[in-house]
């Protein structure tokens, strides 16, 4: 076989009127430098003998020529779109209704706010996974989520710490339309510790865990969540405070497109505003109480027992003969002492589709649920959804709570409240 450099002789001796271009040589391959190098040299002495360069130089000719010829492919590895920030803050359009703080860097944690609203209208994010397929795009179910919450008091003092927190995370894996709303109430001396540390560590756990892309299959998903919460419990455990007899409630909520994950151990609680010609309120989790009989069995099976604590009709979890530790929960993050007598940190996960009807997600701490149902929340929430305003919403049923509050105890719960708008009709 002729090496190239003969090949291009041989050609221009035989037909010294045919321009030699570097496509006619080698359509179908990849120029080194020195080919390249070799081929300009070549073109330009053919093009300055016929006198073919009027308007344009050979050199410039020759560039244009050359940008014709066949670029070479990209390795598979290359051709991987970038990973994005997991952050888009600077996407996202926010109010505070408090003064103005300065912007955080990503590895700090957000202090909790009287108010906060977030647009997600304009999010940016990754649309495909490799060249050779089609872009992968998932529904954008979300249009802006806003939180409220409020320290606890008693006798209208208030409380040391406020030991809830709440999460909101948007384009996870850098894909637009995956987002993670999330509300853990802490318990015990160290609890707003526990509950802190869920709302920084968590988001990074769970992006470890998830998918590179959206999957049909929704048992990954499971996977991702249940060992996501397995991995945060046991950063708990080693956490620099005690947790021993400390822990925190964690109800988190995955929005895939338009498919929910809702994930759950403790009392707080998700619930989804549906309206097919009457509001209806969709649990998306279930309170993990002492009173559910499926899961009084673990409890009892481990040698723990149920009882009320003599001042309170509500039921707790004590050792067989101590009276400790006295949670109020049979699922938690943390509570190393409880988890010695049937109380585990595994989720109870409720999945579904979004459907046009579907108007709005709440998410809150026990402030709310210890005395407010789930439809009373939906019907209190749905007049301020009609005003578009989501700030309206979480602000009407976090005063409705502490109205009830009021009206019962000289006592005020941690009240938390998360309000997600989804996209979807109006009435």
């Amino acid at each position: 076989m002729l090496s190239s450099s003969k090949l291009v002789l041989f050609s221009f001796q035989e037909n010294p009127q045919k321009f030699i271009t570097p496509r006619s040589i080698f359509p179908d391959s990849q120029f080194s430098f020195r080919h390249r190098k070799f081929l300009k040299d070549i073109y330009l002495l053919q093009a300055e003998n016929s006198h073919k360069a009027k308007n344009e130089s050979p050199n410039q000719e020759f560039q244009k020529v050359l940008s014709k010829s066949p670029k070479p492919k990209e390795p598979l590895a290359s051709i991987l779109l970038p990973p994005l920030p997991v952050s888009n803050r600077d996407s996202i359009n926010s109010s505070l209704s408090l003064t103005p703080m300065p912007m955080l860097h990503q590895n700090e944690s957000t202090p909790i706010f009287k108010k906060k609203t977030i647009k997600f209208d304009k999010l940016q994010g990754r649309r495909s996974t490799l060249a050779y397929y089609p872009p992968v795009t998932i529904k954008n179910s979300v249009i802006r989520c806003s939180c409220k919450s409020r320290i606890g008091s008693v006798m209208d003092i208030s409380k040391p710490q406020n030991q809830d927190n709440f999460i909101i995370t948007s384009n996870l894996k850098s894909l637009r339309g995956q987002y993670l709303f999330a509300v853990c109430d802490g318990h015990g001396e160290d609890g707003h510790e526990v509950s802190s540390l869920i709302k920084k560590k968590f988001p990074k756990i769970l992006l470890r865990n998830l998918p590179e892309n959206p999957s049909g299959n929704k048992e990954i998903y499971y996977e991702a969540i249940r060992k996501s919460y397995s991995e945060i419990n046991n950063l708990v455990m080693n956490g620099n405070f005690d947790s021993e007899y400390s822990g925190s409630t964690f109800v988190s909520v995955l929005i895939v497109g338009n498919h929910v994950f809702c994930a759950n151990v403790g009392d707080s609680r998700a619930v989804l505003g549906r309206f097919n010609e009457t509001w209806q309120a969709i649990d998306l989790s279930n309170d993990q109480k002492p009173n559910r009989k499926d899961e009084s069995v673990r409890i009892i099976e481990k040698g723990g027992r149920i009882e009320a604590n003599g001042t309170s009709d509500l039921l707790r979890i004590w050792k067989a003969c101590e009276n400790s530790p006295g949670l109020a929960m049979t699922r938690s993050i943390g509570d190393a002492v409880a988890k010695e007598i049937g109380v585990i940190c595994e989720p109870e996960i409720i999945d579904l589709r979004l459907l046009s009807t579907d108007k709005f997600i709440i998410i809150a701490s026990d402030g709310v649920w210890d005395y407010i149902n789930s439809l009373e929340s939906v019907q209190i929430v749905s007049k301020a959804w009609k005003k578009g305003k989501s700030e309206l919403c979480c602000e009407t049923l976090l005063d409705e709570a502490v109205k009830r509050w009021r009206n019962n105890t000289e006592s005020i719960d941690d009240i938390t409240i998360l309000v997600i708008f989804l996209r979807a009709k109006t009435l």
